[in-house]
């Protein structure tokens, strides 16, 4: 079962474009973790949102308990995120490192749904959703959570699309690539 509360919390509190600076625990939990300038961990920020998103409906479902610097930490020692922030590697080998492995993903088997009329009324209300959209810009790839309630698909965005908005008013079905259930 996700705790959306949790998972909109999380999100919120690690925005990756806080309308005030201070706003935001995601790059500090950068400078902390990989020790460089205030300037560089808000820059590096802007490419968090696939660990972020990934994070976050983890700990939501119950399968971490501990706070986003750790997982970096973690992610950065053994080479599965980049220095920027960009995944390095699929997300199954990223719950056999931390040990949720037995619980992601559902089912057994990793699940895209591609169809936009599907993924914008899902009803697995257990599970969170990674979604992957193109950006704004067209220029690349974004990454958000989200989950089902009430037969409706809700995302919280660390950009800025958002928390707790139905994903049909903020996802273009130009832009929806995939989701995936956590």
């Amino acid at each position: 079962m996700i705790n959306r509360d949790l998972f909109d919390n999380i999100i919120r509190d690690y925005s990756q474009y806080p309308f005030k600076i201070d706003d935001s625990l995601l790059w500090k939990a950068i400078k902390q973790v990989q020790n460089c300038t205030q300037d560089e961990a808000i820059e590096r920020a802007h490419v968090h949102c696939n660990s972020l998103s990934f994070y976050a409906l983890c700990r939501a479902r119950g399968f971490i308990e501990f706070y986003y610097a750790t997982w970096l930490e973690r992610l950065l020692r053994v080479g599965y995120i980049s220095e920027r922030g960009f995944l390095n590697a699929d997300k199954k080998k990223i719950a056999e490192l931390f040990g949720f492995d037995d619980r992601y993903p559902p089912n057994k088997k990793i699940e895209y749904i591609s169809n936009y009329d599907t993924a914008m009324s899902m009803t697995g209300e257990d599970y969170g959703y990674n979604i992957k959209v193109i950006n704004n810009s067209g220029k690349g790839d974004h990454f958000m959570g989200g989950y089902a309630l009430d037969g409706v698909l809700y995302i919280s965005d660390s950009s800025k699309r958002g928390i707790r908005v139905k994903a049909a008013e903020v996802i273009p079905r130009e832009k929806f690539q995939w989701l995936s259930p956590v």
